[in-house]
Protein backbone atom coordinates (compact mmCIF):
# COMPACT_ATOMS: atom_id res chain seq x y z
CA UNK A 1 0.00 0.00 0.00
CA UNK A 2 1.66 3.36 -0.93
CA UNK A 3 1.74 5.80 2.03
CA UNK A 4 0.50 9.44 0.81
CA UNK A 5 3.13 12.16 2.33
CA UNK A 6 0.93 14.70 2.70
CA UNK A 7 -1.84 12.71 4.08
CA UNK A 8 0.73 11.77 6.93
CA UNK A 9 1.95 15.59 7.50
CA UNK A 10 -1.80 16.60 7.95
CA UNK A 11 -2.66 13.28 10.47
CA UNK A 12 0.63 14.59 12.36
CA UNK A 13 -0.47 18.22 12.28
CA UNK A 14 -4.03 17.12 13.40
CA UNK A 15 -2.57 14.90 16.28
CA UNK A 16 -0.23 18.03 17.39
CA UNK A 17 -3.55 20.51 17.72
CA UNK A 18 -5.59 18.03 19.64
CA UNK A 19 -2.72 17.37 22.28
CA UNK A 20 -2.07 20.81 22.51
CA UNK A 21 -5.49 22.42 23.80
CA UNK A 22 -5.90 22.54 27.07
CA UNK A 23 -9.03 21.59 29.44
CA UNK A 24 -10.19 24.11 31.70
CA UNK A 25 -11.76 22.36 35.30
CA UNK A 26 -14.80 23.72 36.89
CA UNK A 27 -14.61 25.34 39.78
CA UNK A 28 -16.94 24.57 42.77
CA UNK A 29 -19.78 26.31 44.27
CA UNK A 30 -18.07 27.97 47.39
CA UNK A 31 -19.88 27.50 50.79
CA UNK A 32 -21.83 31.28 52.06
CA UNK A 33 -20.30 30.78 55.66
CA UNK A 34 -17.15 31.87 56.73
CA UNK A 35 -15.62 32.00 59.96
CA UNK A 36 -15.45 34.69 62.48
CA UNK A 37 -12.35 36.73 61.96
CA UNK A 38 -11.91 38.91 59.34
CA UNK A 39 -8.44 40.03 57.69
CA UNK A 40 -7.38 43.24 55.46
CA UNK A 41 -4.78 43.55 52.89
CA UNK A 42 -1.78 45.31 52.82
CA UNK A 43 -1.41 48.27 50.24
CA UNK A 44 2.09 48.03 48.67
CA UNK A 45 3.56 52.00 48.74
CA UNK A 46 4.60 51.59 45.32
CA UNK A 47 1.11 51.23 44.23
CA UNK A 48 -0.41 54.56 44.63
CA UNK A 49 -0.64 56.52 48.14
CA UNK A 50 -4.34 57.08 47.23
CA UNK A 51 -4.86 53.00 47.49
CA UNK A 52 -7.61 52.30 50.30
CA UNK A 53 -7.57 49.44 52.49
CA UNK A 54 -9.25 46.43 51.09
CA UNK A 55 -11.59 44.76 53.90
CA UNK A 56 -11.68 40.48 53.19
CA UNK A 57 -15.10 39.59 53.78
CA UNK A 58 -14.91 37.18 56.80
CA UNK A 59 -18.86 36.80 57.85
CA UNK A 60 -19.64 35.68 61.42
CA UNK A 61 -20.82 31.88 61.20
CA UNK A 62 -23.84 31.54 59.96
CA UNK A 63 -24.13 34.83 58.06
CA UNK A 64 -24.94 34.66 54.78
CA UNK A 65 -22.71 36.59 52.60
CA UNK A 66 -24.65 39.19 49.38
CA UNK A 67 -25.85 37.26 46.25
CA UNK A 68 -23.55 36.67 43.20
CA UNK A 69 -24.18 38.82 41.17
CA UNK A 70 -25.97 37.95 37.22
CA UNK A 71 -23.03 39.06 34.78
CA UNK A 72 -22.81 38.47 31.02
CA UNK A 73 -20.27 36.24 29.19
CA UNK A 74 -17.07 38.12 27.84
CA UNK A 75 -13.98 37.05 26.55
CA UNK A 76 -10.20 37.72 28.05
CA UNK A 77 -9.72 41.70 27.08
CA UNK A 78 -13.34 41.95 27.21
CA UNK A 79 -16.13 44.11 29.18
CA UNK A 80 -19.70 44.12 29.75
CA UNK A 81 -21.62 47.02 31.82
CA UNK A 82 -25.13 47.31 32.97
CA UNK A 83 -26.85 49.82 34.58
CA UNK A 84 -30.38 49.06 36.52
CA UNK A 85 -31.81 47.13 33.74
CA UNK A 86 -29.89 48.25 30.82
CA UNK A 87 -27.24 47.34 29.13
CA UNK A 88 -24.30 50.21 28.07
CA UNK A 89 -22.12 50.32 25.26
CA UNK A 90 -18.45 49.96 26.91
CA UNK A 91 -15.05 50.51 25.43
CA UNK A 92 -11.94 48.98 26.28
CA UNK A 93 -8.85 50.42 26.09
CA UNK A 94 -4.99 49.30 27.33
CA UNK A 95 -2.81 52.34 29.03
CA UNK A 96 0.24 51.92 30.70
CA UNK A 97 -0.24 47.92 31.05
CA UNK A 98 -3.66 48.48 32.38
CA UNK A 99 -7.07 46.85 30.99
CA UNK A 100 -9.19 50.64 31.08
CA UNK A 101 -13.28 49.95 30.81
CA UNK A 102 -15.42 53.26 29.72
CA UNK A 103 -18.89 53.28 29.67
CA UNK A 104 -20.38 57.10 30.33
CA UNK A 105 -19.41 58.60 32.78
CA UNK A 106 -18.09 55.37 34.43
CA UNK A 107 -14.86 54.07 34.27
CA UNK A 108 -12.62 51.54 35.52
CA UNK A 109 -8.98 50.23 34.98
CA UNK A 110 -7.83 46.86 36.11
CA UNK A 111 -3.65 45.99 36.46
CA UNK A 112 -2.01 42.75 37.91
CA UNK A 113 0.52 43.98 40.62
CA UNK A 114 3.15 42.19 41.01
CA UNK A 115 5.14 40.96 44.02
CA UNK A 116 7.01 43.96 44.36
CA UNK A 117 3.83 46.49 44.14
CA UNK A 118 4.62 47.40 40.71
CA UNK A 119 2.33 46.99 38.07
CA UNK A 120 2.55 43.97 35.51
CA UNK A 121 3.06 43.64 31.69
CA UNK A 122 -0.16 42.86 30.08
CA UNK A 123 0.54 39.31 28.59
CA UNK A 124 0.93 39.18 24.78
CA UNK A 125 -2.47 39.23 24.03
CA UNK A 126 -3.31 42.17 25.76
CA UNK A 127 -5.21 40.67 28.61
CA UNK A 128 -4.95 41.15 31.91
CA UNK A 129 -2.69 37.40 32.97
CA UNK A 130 -2.93 36.82 36.94
CA UNK A 131 -1.68 33.79 39.15
CA UNK A 132 -3.60 32.51 41.69
CA UNK A 133 -2.68 34.20 44.96
CA UNK A 134 -1.78 37.74 42.93
CA UNK A 135 -3.69 41.05 43.81
CA UNK A 136 -5.68 42.68 41.26
CA UNK A 137 -5.44 46.72 41.50
CA UNK A 138 -9.76 48.05 40.45
CA UNK A 139 -9.88 51.78 40.18
CA UNK A 140 -13.36 53.11 39.44
CA UNK A 141 -15.04 56.28 39.45
CA UNK A 142 -18.21 58.08 38.43
CA UNK A 143 -20.01 55.82 41.14
CA UNK A 144 -22.00 56.81 44.37
CA UNK A 145 -20.35 58.28 47.34
CA UNK A 146 -20.46 55.95 50.50
CA UNK A 147 -21.14 53.27 48.77
CA UNK A 148 -19.98 49.46 48.51
CA UNK A 149 -18.24 48.12 45.60
CA UNK A 150 -18.07 43.87 45.68
CA UNK A 151 -14.89 42.99 43.77
CA UNK A 152 -16.32 38.90 41.99
CA UNK A 153 -13.88 36.17 40.53
CA UNK A 154 -16.36 33.74 38.15
CA UNK A 155 -16.94 31.25 36.80
CA UNK A 156 -18.07 30.05 40.01
CA UNK A 157 -18.81 33.12 41.64
CA UNK A 158 -16.36 34.16 45.00
CA UNK A 159 -16.01 36.82 46.59
CA UNK A 160 -12.73 38.36 46.67
CA UNK A 161 -13.75 41.21 49.22
CA UNK A 162 -15.06 44.82 49.36
CA UNK A 163 -14.17 48.65 49.23
CA UNK A 164 -15.75 51.58 50.32
CA UNK A 165 -16.49 54.72 47.51
CA UNK A 166 -15.09 57.83 48.14
CA UNK A 167 -16.65 61.61 48.72
CA UNK A 168 -15.66 62.28 44.84
CA UNK A 169 -17.18 59.07 43.68
CA UNK A 170 -13.47 56.77 42.97
CA UNK A 171 -11.77 53.73 44.80
CA UNK A 172 -8.96 51.84 44.65
CA UNK A 173 -9.46 48.44 45.46
CA UNK A 174 -7.07 45.56 46.02
CA UNK A 175 -8.33 41.69 45.63
CA UNK A 176 -6.66 38.64 45.89
CA UNK A 177 -7.20 35.81 43.15
CA UNK A 178 -8.28 32.68 45.27
CA UNK A 179 -5.08 30.09 45.55
CA UNK A 180 -7.76 27.57 44.59
CA UNK A 181 -8.53 29.37 41.01
CA UNK A 182 -8.66 27.20 38.04
CA UNK A 183 -6.31 28.13 35.20
CA UNK A 184 -8.16 29.67 32.09
CA UNK A 185 -10.43 32.54 31.14
CA UNK A 186 -12.22 33.93 33.95
CA UNK A 187 -14.63 37.21 34.69
CA UNK A 188 -14.15 39.54 37.62
CA UNK A 189 -17.27 41.63 38.77
CA UNK A 190 -17.61 44.44 39.94
CA UNK A 191 -20.78 45.34 42.41
CA UNK A 192 -21.89 48.98 43.41
CA UNK A 193 -24.03 51.96 42.68
CA UNK A 194 -23.47 54.97 40.23
CA UNK A 195 -23.65 58.46 40.94
CA UNK A 196 -27.18 58.79 40.58
CA UNK A 197 -27.80 55.52 42.57
CA UNK A 198 -28.99 53.38 40.18
CA UNK A 199 -27.58 49.24 41.04
CA UNK A 200 -24.35 48.75 38.58
CA UNK A 201 -22.30 45.94 37.60
CA UNK A 202 -19.18 45.64 35.06
CA UNK A 203 -17.68 42.87 34.42
CA UNK A 204 -13.88 42.24 32.58
CA UNK A 205 -12.94 39.18 31.37
CA UNK A 206 -8.85 38.24 32.82
CA UNK A 207 -7.02 35.05 32.49
CA UNK A 208 -5.61 32.83 35.10
CA UNK A 209 -2.43 30.79 34.89
CA UNK A 210 1.10 31.05 33.18
CA UNK A 211 0.99 31.68 29.61
CA UNK A 212 1.93 29.38 27.63
CA UNK A 213 3.06 30.27 24.12
CA UNK A 214 6.90 29.27 24.98
CA UNK A 215 5.84 26.13 25.54
CA UNK A 216 3.83 25.92 22.38
CA UNK A 217 6.96 26.69 20.60
CA UNK A 218 8.97 24.45 21.94
CA UNK A 219 6.78 21.50 21.18
CA UNK A 220 6.62 22.57 17.32
CA UNK A 221 10.49 23.09 17.47
CA UNK A 222 10.65 19.22 18.55
CA UNK A 223 7.94 18.29 16.18
CA UNK A 224 9.01 19.64 13.12
CA UNK A 225 12.40 18.02 12.63
CA UNK A 226 10.30 14.86 13.40
CA UNK A 227 8.11 15.61 10.59
CA UNK A 228 10.59 16.47 8.12
CA UNK A 229 12.69 13.39 8.58
CA UNK A 230 9.51 10.87 8.13
CA UNK A 231 9.11 13.26 5.00
CA UNK A 232 12.10 12.53 3.97
CA UNK A 233 12.18 8.47 4.70
CA UNK A 234 9.29 8.50 2.65
CA UNK A 235 10.39 10.86 -0.55
CA UNK A 236 14.04 9.80 -0.81
CA UNK A 237 13.14 6.07 -2.22
CA UNK A 238 11.01 7.67 -5.12
CA UNK A 239 13.47 10.12 -5.95
CA UNK A 240 16.21 7.28 -6.09
CA UNK A 241 14.02 5.23 -7.90
CA UNK A 242 13.66 8.35 -10.42
CA UNK A 243 17.18 9.00 -10.79
CA UNK A 244 17.77 4.99 -11.48
CA UNK A 245 15.25 4.94 -14.54
CA UNK A 246 16.62 8.37 -15.87
CA UNK A 247 20.07 6.88 -15.77
CA UNK A 248 18.93 3.71 -17.45
CA UNK A 249 17.05 5.56 -20.17
CA UNK A 250 20.45 7.76 -20.42
CA UNK A 251 22.37 4.44 -20.96
CA UNK A 252 19.83 3.02 -23.78
CA UNK A 253 19.78 6.12 -25.44
CA UNK A 254 23.31 5.70 -25.69
CA UNK A 255 23.56 2.11 -27.12
CA UNK A 256 20.66 2.77 -29.62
Amino acid sequence: MKVRPLALLRGLCFSLARANESVVTPATTPTTTTPASKTTATTPSAVTKAMVTTTVPRAPVGTTLPPAPKIPSVGAGEAGVKVGDSTKPATVTRVDNELVVSAGPIQASLAAIDETGAIAALDADGNVRLKTGDKIRIKLSGFEPGSTVEAWLFSSPILMGTAKVKTDGTVTGLFTIPKDAPKGAHRIAVVTKTSDGKPATLTVGVMVGDWDGGANVALWLIVLPIVFAVLGALLLPATRRQLRLGTKRQRSIHIQ
